[in-house]
């Protein structure tokens, strides 16, 4: 196995910040780490960090998520297959990567579309409802 040197690294680096972009800037990790194999995934670790951001309120950031993926909010409430089901965790985690930061209204909007997919799990499985 050969080891890569720091030029290759940031070349690596470069290539994903132009092609694997995230919605809200960034180089979209989750979407690397998806695409590689079951027992790579598994190695993969976040890096920590140590104190939780400010809250703050930027309706933008989370209309540019739903704006892009407005034809597929559906897949909150019934996905039809399991291409709806990826769709719906890419949403989920978009979301969720912006409210990690801080980010009110994405915390809010995430909430509000996972209910729809805990009452839809609800419905279809009556064990789980009280």
């Amino acid at each position: 196995m050969q080891l890569l040197d720091t030029t290759t690294c940031s070349a690596c680096v470069s290539i994903s910040s132009k092609n694997v972009g995230a919605e809200i800037g960034g180089i979209d990790w989750d979407r690397i780490t998806r695409a590689l194999d079951r027992t790579l995934q598994r190695k993969w670790q976040a890096s920590r960090r140590g104190r939780r951001p400010a809250c703050f309120k930027d309706k933008r950031a989370v209309d540019v998520i739903l704006s892009k993926y407005h034809d597929k909010l559906y897949t909150f409430l019934s996905p039809a297959d399991r291409h709806d089901e990826q769709v719906r965790d890419i949403v989920s985690i978009a979301l969720v990567r912006i409210a990690q930061q801080g980010n009110a209204f994405a915390r809010q909007e995430i909430i509000k579309l996972v209910r729809h997919t805990i009452d839809e799990w609800i419905g279809q499985e009556p064990k789980i409802s009280c």
